[in-house]
């Protein structure tokens, strides 16, 4: 997933770039006024190197390491993008080692970061929120009719971003993979959201 990302990393470079000279102009303007620097997750993680230069503390949400996959990373031919992908890990998790704190969305997150090497003691899991007066569940007859789905079909449903690091392509695959093992059931895969992966 990540070397199929790979086209976009001139445009992170230059999009983190800009960012860490504009936080810095801000910080140098008013330092004390900052009690803490906010950073999700991403290979570079200036808020690390914004950390040590102002002496504020650092918090980086993290949402999975789908980025840093390792075999993604091992069946590349390429030399100089297996290359430059070990880079970008090493980066990453010595970024996280030097943050003052992590907040993963997940105890599965958390877990892989104590493998790591990161102490437990900066690590809160904090879940993605919801709004539950708008999003709860209901019986699921109820929610197939009003949603003008099969009572009896089986639906396999994605609903987030349609952006590339999320793998829609890869779902679509997989679901084709299923169809040709469950022929003759009745199974359809639901993709709910908007992005720039919509008009693949």
């Amino acid at each position: 997933i990540f070397l199929k990302g790979f086209k976009t990393f001139p445009l992170s470079i230059s999009y983190y770039f800009l960012a860490f000279i504009k936080a810095i102009t801000i910080l140098l303007k008013k330092p004390k006024k900052i009690d803490f620097l906010y950073e999700r997750d991403n290979y570079l993680n200036v808020s690390v190197i914004l950390s040590r230069l102002f002496k504020i503390p650092n918090i980086i949400e993290m949402n999975g390491f789908d980025w840093i996959d390792k075999e993604a990373l091992m069946a590349s031919s390429n030399h100089i993008l297996r290359f430059l992908s070990s880079l970008l890990r090493i980066l990453a998790f010595s970024s996280y080692r030097k943050a003052t704190f992590l907040f993963p969305v997940s105890v599965r997150i958390k877990s892989i970061l104590v493998k790591l090497g990161i102490s437990p003691e900066k690590i809160e899991v904090i879940s993605n929120g919801v709004n539950t007066q708008l999003f709860y569940p209901i019986e699921k007859n109820v929610a197939r009719k009003q949603l003008d789905l099969e009572k009896n079909g089986i639906f396999l449903c994605f609903v987030g971003n349609l952006v590339p690091y999320h793998g829609i392509d890869v779902l679509i695959d997989a679901f084709e993979y299923v169809l040709k093992k469950k022929r003759g059931k009745n199974i359809k895969l639901l993709i709910v959201g908007d992005g720039p992966e919509r008009e693949r």
